[in-house]
């Protein structure tokens, strides 16, 4: 069965009655200082762990972890301490984290023998949706870990798109959107998750449906800077000509992307021929009066 506190976030599972902050005001300096500290064996309260005794969570959905941002963690630790404690389950003699990656991660970097934590044993299903929601609300995560862990929540759970918008308080097509990003050629993934292009970029070269268009879209948006609307724009050309061209095979999709770009810009018909490299601008007018607006517009 299902939490249906999950929903909430991480303070559903802290215990009320025990206010965690006060508590950890009072042992801020025994955490800054590495001192021993009081534990507890019962479920749900705040104790210390020893730091070697915790095992990262195998449903973390966040892969990338920046070495400038875990530096600035720990330097923030090592003033002020640890401020919220992390979230584990139990696991053999040790722990499994639940939630708090970075500031498990952290305190490793500086040698910190010891954490606090809440004990709290949890389903898989929950390691999984408690550690994206603690990213999610913090927006630690890149577009693409963000359509794997929803991936993930349907392949290893069996659960709908329907469902997993509920778990993760969001509509069901924001979820089928991410989801898409996954069918993207690797190369154009990879460059989501550096941040090259953007999550609209990326849905946006979604619409073009041939993969090899994909890429070369794709390729034209960084050798050029593209922005968002400049993508639209291009895909635009991309989405009308991509019959014509499937058609009779001879002209590039980029050229011919090109060309719709020139022919939206000039407002009349536009042929560019090329091979090679090398080639000519064909651009059609009908008066002479046509001619001198072309001429200024190109000149301005």
């Amino acid at each position: 069965m299902i939490n249906s506190n999950l929903g909430r976030g991480l303070s559903s599972l802290i215990p009320q009655s025990q206010p965690v902050e006060s508590t950890e005001e009072k042992h801020s300096d025994l955490i800054k200082d590495n001192l021993p500290f009081p534990s507890e064996n019962q479920e749900g309260t705040l104790q210390y762990v020893l730091v070697s005794k915790i095992v990262p969570n195998p449903y973390q959905p966040r892969l990338d972890f920046k070495h400038e941002e875990l530096e600035q963690l720990a330097e923030s630790i090592k003033k002020y301490g640890i401020l919220a404690p992390l979230l584990v389950s139990r696991l053999g003699d040790g722990y499994q984290l639940v939630a708090g990656e970075r500031r498990w991660q952290a305190a490793t970097l500086i040698g910190l023998e010891k954490v606090p934590v809440i004990v709290r044993q949890t389903t898989n299903l929950e390691k999984l949706e408690l550690s994206l929601l603690e990213n999610l609300q913090r927006e630690n995560l890149n577009p693409i870990e963000e359509a794997i862990a929803y991936k993930r929540f349907i392949d290893e759970f069996s659960m709908t798109q329907e469902q997993v918008a509920d778990r993760v308080d969001k509509n069901r097509s924001s979820i089928a959107n991410a989801i898409r990003l996954l069918n993207l050629p690797k190369e154009i993934q990879e460059a989501i998750r550096g941040g090259s292009i953007s999550r609209g970029q990326a849905k946006i070269i979604l619409s073009v449906t041939d993969e090899k268009y994909q890429k070369k879209l794709f390729r034209k948006i960084i050798r050029e800077g593209m922005t968002v609307r400049e993508t639209r724009r291009a895909t635009s050309g991309y989405k009308k000509i991509t019959d014509s061209i499937n058609g009779d095979g001879n002209q590039d999709i980029e050229v011919a992307a090109d060309e719709e770009q020139l022919r939206n810009y000039l407002d009349t018909k536009v042929k560019i021929e090329e091979q090679e490299g090398v080639g000519k601008i064909m651009i059609d007018y009908y008066s002479i009066e046509e001619l001198k607006r072309l001429i200024n517009k190109i000149i301005n």
